[in-house]
């Protein structure tokens, strides 16, 4: 099974000019055909973020460059052998993912438009189509942890064009702040975020000397440090931080590495 980003050639431009298909299923015609549904999972888990957590390049290879990479890089997306589904698989949860490479919070990497993932989780209900819009969650879509894994696209590939610290801090306190009041609105008042930033390979300042995964993380730290110590009686004891190593204990190059500068299923499942 493959499952590939919405957005196949990119949210900005790419998403103007070379739109995705779109596929509608409509009924079942068969005398014969028996439906088995997948056996209830006790837990879900919503994973929000960018390239990794949709899979980008999983399934690639380094050689894969130039117009190959760019013009059917979409080929080598994977969701299903990306990190939320590999878990999925090993703890048996339900999975929700909004993901989609190049998005950030207060600005996504160039050529990925303007519309961040803040904008497209508050506002969309799919990534491609801005209608319909999305009227939050319904009752029995409560997840019982959200995973927010944003920040890096804020920071690298602007050669210096970033956003203060205050800025992202407050950025960044909003959208947990949207996250625990969406679902508080259905009765998610035990719902957990975990915020995690890292799991970069010492080698991607080879392929990209302004991409560097675990350089954002002391920002988005501090981000989440600050919305704890804002929220400490409501939401600090609902709010973690997980910082995932780069240098090499964890992504090392050695074969854990698919195509543009991203990591592959066995890069993924570390």
């Amino acid at each position: 099974r493959r499952l590939t980003e919405g957005a196949n050639f990119g949210a900005g431009i790419g998403m103007k000019l070379l739109t995705s298909s779109m596929w509608e299923f409509q009924r079942i015609e068969s005398e014969n055909v028996v439906l088995s549904l997948a056996s209830p999972r006790k837990y879900s888990i919503e994973y929000i973020g960018a390239s990794d957590t949709a899979g980008y390049c999983v399934d690639g290879t380094p050689e894969i460059t130039g117009a190959a990479l760019y013009l059917n890089g979409w080929e080598y997306d994977n969701c299903d052998a990306a990190t939320p589904a590999l878990l999925g698989y090993r703890f048996n949860t339900n999975v929700h993912v909004a993901a989609e490479g190049g998005l950030g919070l207060t600005q996504n990497a160039p050529g990925e438009g303007r519309t961040t993932m803040r904008e497209y989780w508050n506002g969309q209900t799919l990534l491609t189509e801005k209608m319909p819009k999305w009227e939050g969650p319904r009752e029995g879509e409560v997840p019982d942890l959200v995973v927010v894994s944003l920040g890096g696209n804020d920071y690298n590939h602007h050669r210096g064009h970033v956003p203060s610290d205050e800025e992202f801090e407050k950025a960044y306190g909003d959208f947990l702040m949207e996250i625990f009041t969406s679902y508080e609105s259905i009765g998610g008042e035990d719902v957990k975020i975990l915020n995690v930033c890292g799991q970069g390979s010492p080698a991607e300042a080879e392929y990209d000397p302004d991409n560097n995964r675990c350089s954002p993380c002391p920002r988005v730290e501090a981000a989440v440090e600050k919305f704890k110590d804002d929220n400490m009686d409501v939401y600090g004891d609902r709010t973690e931080y997980l910082f995932i190593p780069c240098d090499g204990s964890v992504v090392n190059d050695d074969n854990d590495i698919g195509c543009g500068g991203h990591k592959n299923r066995v890069g993924q499942g570390k």
